[in-house]
């Protein structure tokens, strides 16, 4: 959940079954709009809240791809929660779905598709990682 990280957006993510959950709280430091959460901020929530998401599918990877759907300004210093869930699964993708609820306002959606590592591109991530 980014605790190692000091930039990273404070969400704890948790799975149930075959969902996933999160929740957040974002203070005045990832305001963009007047008392809302600034859209990168929101995209980064969903990048980390669904990218832990694929551990449902078995196959985890890298983010391809994130569509987001802003509906609603999404609130600062409001407790907000995540729910997600693996859309389908086709080969080396996964495709995930999400959405951001402040209280019962649905503030923004997210699609994600992520590409599972091969055992060779894992083995060159981890070696450049160590150098």
């Amino acid at each position: 959940d980014g605790k190692s990280n000091p930039i990273a957006a404070p969400i704890t993510v948790w799975i149930e079954d075959d969902r996933v959950y999160g929740k957040a709280n974002m203070g005045w430091q990832y305001e963009g709009p007047p008392n809302s959460v600034h859209g990168g901020f929101v995209a980064a929530l969903f990048d980390q809240f669904l990218g832990i998401g694929q551990k449902i599918t078995g196959q985890p990877g890298f983010t391809g791809t994130l569509t987001i759907k802003y509906l609603s300004p999404t609130p600062l210093d409001t407790d907000l929660r995540l729910e997600g869930y693996v859309d389908r699964i086709e080969g080396r993708k996964n495709f995930l779905v999400g959405e951001m609820w402040a209280g019962d306002v649905l503030t923004a959606t997210c699609e994600g598709i992520f590409i599972s590592l091969t055992p060779e591109i894992y083995k060159r991530v981890m070696e450049s990682r160590n150098k």
